[in-house]
């Protein structure tokens, strides 16, 4: 769930007792527009801890925390402090600390099995270093982008979970695949290109009741820019037979670099439709 601001808030104050803290009630719809209590489906409450108000938000039918965020007072304009998601069942979707309405150190997410998706450090409201982790149905990649020196990485791992040892000898060897490379493989135009192509060869094929979809494919871009052993290793069967289709009949992609040279060197997309 996505961080919220509210440039208008009306609060309905109760109190428990003389003496005692004050308790703040809120009322939201699904977009988290302040509304009636009689038409909301998500209702919030607010109590201080220690100068900071921690807000509860909680599904209204499932009487379920979805959230649980800090603020500096109650007016709900100036998240400080940690943030924290959940999904349906009660188990943690994402975590992280906000500082004054920005993201700060790190931010991790999980998906429904308990699997870490993502880790994130921001600096200053800044994505600074990204984690990516892929699994099939166990941990198979690791992805580490590094947004301030412009540099990326991959770690591989077999089925049984063992990581893969990176190959980083000076032979060139046009058998082997390279699992950490300097330059990605990358399609021609670029990311913007990749995606307007899988797009139309979606749009081409897929019914409207099919729209929907998510899958990750896995291939081989060799040096000389063909694309081998392409694979779909998670999502729908429809939309990924079409992507997996579009990939191996598709142009040769800019091969990476090991050292300054052209290498083979996996690669792994994930596509969302409609993103």
């Amino acid at each position: 769930m996505k961080y919220f601001s509210l440039s208008l808030i009306c609060i309905i104050l109760s109190l428990a007792g003389k003496g005692q803290d004050k308790r703040y009630e809120y009322f939201f719809d699904k977009d988290l527009n302040l509304v009636a209590k009689e038409v909301s489906v998500i209702y919030g409450v607010g109590e201080y801890e220690g100068d900071h108000l921690r807000l509860m938000l909680y599904n209204n039918r499932f009487k379920q925390v979805i959230v649980i965020q800090h603020f500096t007072d109650s007016s709900l304009q100036v998240s400080d402090g940690l943030f924290t998601s959940f999904y349906s069942s009660g188990q943690k979707e994402s975590e992280g600390n906000y500082t004054n309405n920005e993201k700060d150190g790190w931010w991790q997410r999980w998906d429904t099995s308990g699997n870490i998706m993502d880790s994130s450090l921001y600096e200053a409201g800044q994505l600074s270093l990204e984690k990516t982790f892929t699994y099939f149905p166990k941990l198979t990649q690791l992805s580490v982008s590094d947004l301030k020196n412009h540099r990326s990485s991959h770690e591989f791992y077999d089925k049984a979970g063992h990581l893969m040892p990176a190959d980083t000898t000076d032979k060139n060897d046009e058998d082997k695949v390279f699992i950490k490379e300097e330059i990605e493989p990358a399609f021609p135009g670029g990311e913007r290109a990749l995606r307007l192509y899988l797009n139309k060869k979606i749009k081409d094929q897929l019914s409207e009741s099919d729209y929907n979809g998510k899958c990750i494919v896995r291939f081989i871009v060799r040096m000389s820019g063909e694309v081998t052993e392409v694979q779909a290793i998670s999502g729908k069967s429809d939309l990924a037979s079409i992507v997996v289709s579009a990939i191996k009949n598709g142009p040769k992609w800019l091969p990476g670099q090991q050292n300054g040279r052209y290498v083979n060197a996996y690669k792994i997309i994930t596509v969302t439709y409609p993103e």
